[in-house]
Parts: C-alpha cells; sequence; structure tokens
C-alpha cells in the first residue's frame, strides 16, 4: 500500500497536488509531518468523501499521532 504524502492537499499546494473524488482509496497510508518531530502522524483510508472544490471528509482507522 503506497504512503500518500504529496505534501499540502489544498489550494496552496506548492507540489501540485489537489484533492478531488479519486484523492484517497481504501487502504492507502495517508502521511502527516516528519517522525522526527511531534508533528508526525498516520492512518489508513477506511472512506473518503469528496465534498466540492478542496474540502470532503476522509474517515481514516489506525491512527497514530494527531492530524
Amino acid at each position: 500500500m503506497p504512503a500518500i504524502n504529496p505534501g499540502r492537499a489544498d489550494a496552496t499546494s506548492s507540489t501540485g497536488f489537489k484533492v478531488n473524488q479519486n484523492s484517497f482509496s481504501e487502504d492507502d497510508l495517508v502521511v502527516q509531518g516528519s517522525k522526527q518531530n511531534s508533528n508526525y502522524a498516520q492512518g489508513n483510508v477506511v472512506e473518503w468523501k469528496y465534498t466540492s472544490g478542496s474540502t470532503g471528509e476522509l474517515i481514516l482507522t489506525n491512527v497514530i499521532g494527531t492530524f
């Protein structure tokens, strides 16, 4: 299962990553931050409910840390 770690996932993304209805798939690993600091979190996608623009509801399981 590949890690989803493209950088900012919003309109200000410097990586060009924008959220859409296909941004996350079931069981994807979502990672935030770095293990070297306290900003680290990860979890597996249960469901991604895209709303519109750059919004949606991401439901995770096996969460470690705080997003």
